[in-house]
């Protein structure tokens, strides 16, 4: 009714009150039974003004809401930035751990990635497969790191926090997908 033509409005107009007048109908015969099952659940009367009120509830949109929405964005990136330092963090200090007297040969997570060394930065290229780009990758602990700067469902990821599946290591084949590894306990 409110944005149509006035024409169209006079030449369906029996048809549109019909229509109005069956959802009222409709509303009155679902009120009728649920109103008595809500008087008999919460008798008290503030009760039901509380939701009559509730029901003509609408969310303004001032000039405040475009400060509410850029804060929410500030908010997001702070905490995804410190995810990702977080990230780069311990990826960096299993790196260092790990590949000293090359702890990663049996280490149950960590023994699949490729430890060979990128020949300039001199750390291993799963470390450096974490970043968007080599260059982005942190050689020392200090530096500045943004979420855009890591790939968060890379496939290390799990394997640098050593996820599992109850007591196994959770593992990657390609052709599989995620699955679990169970020690061989007959050798």
């Amino acid at each position: 009714f409110v944005k149509e033509n006035i024409e169209v409005i006079r030449e369906h107009f029996q048809s549109l009150t019909q229509y109005c007048a069956e959802d009222v109908q409709a509303t009155f015969e679902v009120f009728k039974e649920l109103y008595p099952i809500f008087r008999d659940r919460f008798p008290h009367p503030i009760t039901y003004v509380g939701m009559m009120e509730m029901g003509s509830a609408y969310l303004p949109i001032t000039e405040n809401w475009r400060l509410f929405y850029e804060k929410c964005n500030l908010d997001t990136a702070e905490v995804n930035d410190r995810a990702a330092r977080g990230l780069a963090q311990a990826a960096l200090e299993l790196a260092k751990t790990l590949s000293a007297e090359n702890k990663y040969v049996t280490d149950p997570w960590m023994w699949i990635c490729d430890w060979d060394l990128h020949k300039k930065l001199l750390k291993p290229k799963w470390y450096l497969n974490l970043f968007s780009t080599s260059s982005a990758a942190p050689v020392e602990e200090n530096e500045e790191i943004s979420a855009t700067d890591i790939k968060f469902r890379g496939r290390d990821v799990p394997r640098i926090f050593g996820l599992c599946y109850g007591p196994f290591p959770l593992h990657h084949k390609a052709d599989y997908g995620w699955g679990f590894l169970v020690p061989n306990l007959e050798r």
